[in-house]
């Protein structure tokens, strides 16, 4: 089974480039000696993209086709797989791995009964079909022994045929360093939320202010809070969550973006991702 190391930074080298001018007078004494160039141009403006607000107060959808096609798979985004782990080799390289044969499983909210479901393959791929009609309100399950339950809810139902992002599902080793790494509190009782901070082209947005609440309780706080952006802007774990329902959203310059409810469960991870609208 194949690895893929996982996007590394760029660095750029910078050139130098040196001119200078001479004269030539038969008449006058040798050229002078030539002056030091001024200082050089300010550098343009660094391009900074603006958030993708254009989906915000848009309608719910109201329908979706008959089936429902609902995929895992195709070119990686980020250099993860369908589904995939990580591997830490000490002491500093992270790996990604494919997860083959994980169980996936589609349902619909407030059904137990799984609507679709299959096996993933040597590179994590999966696929299978959901009834539609009306647009699937649900959530997608990742399960496989010696691995982290996972959970994924989609950031809005789904009324057409989609390919969902990697399920990170990680075994327990590599959860138990990233609770070590966040230096947080994780109870073998409570869940763990992932969430991402996505514009509606789903393009991460950063300094976006984050909330995962239950009731009036708040769990976005420096207790609970791990902040991936010195890895991917706009991702977030948020560790230690008790079980239950709970409500998902961010603000981002004055702009709330669209809540919606999630639910954490024991020894699980819930991912999902909040966007401006539909």
């Amino acid at each position: 089974m194949g690895v893929r190391p996982l996007a590394m930074r760029k660095i750029s080298a910078v050139l130098f480039i040196v001119a200078t001018a001479c004269g030539n007078d038969s008449t006058v004494s040798p050229d002078a000696a030539p002056q030091p160039d001024g200082p050089p141009d300010a550098a343009p403006d660094a391009f900074v993209r603006l958030p993708d607000f254009s989906c915000m107060g848009n309608s719910a959808p109201a329908t979706a086709p008959a089936d429902v096609t609902i995929t895992g798979g195709g070119a990686p985004a980020q250099m993860l797989y369908a589904t995939t782990d990580l591997q830490y080799t000490p002491p500093t390289t992270i790996t990604a791995v494919p997860v083959e044969n994980a169980k996936i499983a589609g349902f619909r909210t407030g059904t137990a009964a799984q609507q679709g479901t299959d096996n993933t393959n040597a590179t994590g791929d999966w696929s299978f079909m959901m009834a539609g009609v009306t647009p699937i309100d649900g959530y997608l399950t990742a399960t496989k022994t010696g691995h982290r339950n996972y959970r994924f809810y989609p950031p809005s139902p789904l009324a057409m045929d989609t390919t969902v992002p990697p399920l990170l599902l990680l075994n327990n080793e590599t959860f138990n360093l990233l609770v070590q790494f966040s230096q947080k509190d994780q109870e073998a009782g409570n869940g763990t939320v992932g969430l991402a901070v996505l514009d509606c082209a789903n393009m991460p947005i950063t300094g976006a202010m984050i909330s995962v609440k239950q009731g009036g309780t708040e769990y976005a706080d420096d207790a609970h809070v791990y902040s991936l952006d010195q890895f991917q802007a706009g991702l977030y774990f948020i560790f230690n969550v008790p079980p239950g329902v709970t409500t998902v959203t961010a603000t981002y310059n004055g702009m709330a973006l669209r809540a919606h409810d999630i639910a954490v469960l024991a020894a699980t991870t819930s991912t999902t991702a909040v966007r401006p609208g539909f």
